[in-house]
């Protein structure tokens, strides 16, 4: 998306998770949002230590350095994501 459109200080793409996949754990400095464009997950985000399902449409948020993941199960998931430092 970077490519499209002058972002600054934000990176942004889009994810796309096949059914029965894992998206390891991972931390990183800046905050980060997702847009879930379709599909349900289930997602570890925002500091929490359990996965949640998270249905299309639904709006994630990590602070900075938040261990965060991603499990999909029965359908794929497409996500747009965020990177930004704070503000």
């Amino acid at each position: 998306l970077e490519h499209c459109v002058e972002l600054d200080a934000m990176s942004a793409g889009l994810l796309l998770m096949d059914r029965d996949s894992v998206y390891p754990e991972h931390r990183h400095p800046p905050s980060e949002m997702y847009v879930v464009v379709a599909g349900q997950a289930d997602w570890r985000f925002g500091g929490a230590s359990d996965y949640v399902p998270v249905p299309e449409h639904g709006i994630l948020m990590n602070e900075r350095n938040d261990l965060h993941g991603l499990k999909t199960s029965g359908s794929p998931v497409l996500a747009l994501w965020v990177l930004y430092d704070e503000l």
